[in-house]
């Protein structure tokens, strides 16, 4: 069971902003309406795993994050999977924009 640390909190809320801030942009670049207005539980153990399970993650990083045993791995794993998944959408973004 994934251990919570109260001091995670602000990076769950970090986290957050992130994961909907992708959503965001992946529904602009494919013209998917996706609502940015979703809510994650209140319970902070959860709301992490809905994060993850709305990051825009590979099958293989969703595996790994089954292998975490507390929340700071949990959510540093999200953000970073998050992270490197907004730099691509934006760097095929920026290829489709100049080839057309």
């Amino acid at each position: 069971a994934l251990t919570w640390d109260e001091a995670d909190r602000t990076a769950l809320q970090e986290v957050e902003q992130e994961v909907r801030a992708a959503a965001q942009l992946a529904a602009a670049e494919s013209g998917d309406d996706i609502p940015a207005d979703f809510d994650f539980s209140d319970d902070p153990v959860t709301a992490a795993w809905q994060l993850a399970a709305m990051a825009p993650l590979g099958d293989l990083d969703r595996v790994k994050l089954l292998q975490v045993a507390t929340s700071a791995e949990l959510l540093a794993q999200i953000k970073a999977g998050t992270d490197d998944a907004v730099q691509l959408m934006r760097l095929l973004g920026g290829e489709a924009d100049s080839a057309g």
